[in-house]
């Protein structure tokens, strides 16, 4: 009974502090226009609760030989977030990574895109995804390269994996094994 009345409380408590609200709505119209619209479950940054963020529709990446949501291997989110912040969240793998997108600042005429990244790197930005699948690393998709299992080393058997990458960067930011399945 105590429970209950704790988890009846935080669940109404969490959706107003996270603004679940504002994130369906934008949800909904997403769905409107383009035929779906998504809600992200995670751990919010500034709250540390868990809560529902919107996604937009363009950053999400579904197993396209699944007929039905149920039938799903994997699911990918692309984020774009500034170097040092996924520096931060990756430290011991993200060595050397380099801004694959410009952020919106605008560059001097006198500047070169190259000169800007080379001098200005504390808003440069970086295009990642997180990928969740059921069916490992990728070694079982049809034309995985050769290369792959070496890169990912220690994974290659596990069926729940968590994977970040970033293009262009020489290892993945994560492999993470899973117990149970993430969807």
């Amino acid at each position: 009974q105590a429970l209950a009345e704790m988890l009846d409380k935080y669940l109404n408590y969490t959706p107003n502090e996270i603004g679940l609200k504002q994130e369906g709505r934008e949800a909904i119209t997403d769905a409107l226009i383009s035929g779906m619209g998504v809600l992200w479950t995670t751990l919010d940054r500034e709250t540390g609760l868990v809560g529902s963020k919107h996604e937009p529709v363009e950053n999400i990446f579904l197993d396209p030989d699944a007929k039905r949501m149920g039938d799903i291997w994997w699911i990918a989110r692309r984020r774009v977030e500034p170097v040092w912040f996924v520096e931060r969240m990756f430290p011991k793998t993200s060595e050397g990574l380099v801004p694959n997108r410009k952020s919106n600042y605008t560059l001097p005429t006198s500047q070169s895109h190259e000169e800007h990244i080379e001098k200005s790197t504390s808003q440069d930005m970086v295009v990642w995804y997180e990928i969740f699948s059921k069916m490992g690393v990728g070694l079982r998709t049809k034309d995985a390269p050769p290369e792959l299992r070496e890169l990912i080393g220690e994974y290659p058997d596990q069926d729940n994996v968590f994977l970040a990458i970033a293009p262009g960067h020489d290892r993945p930011l994560a492999v993470e094994d899973w117990p149970a399945p993430l969807f």
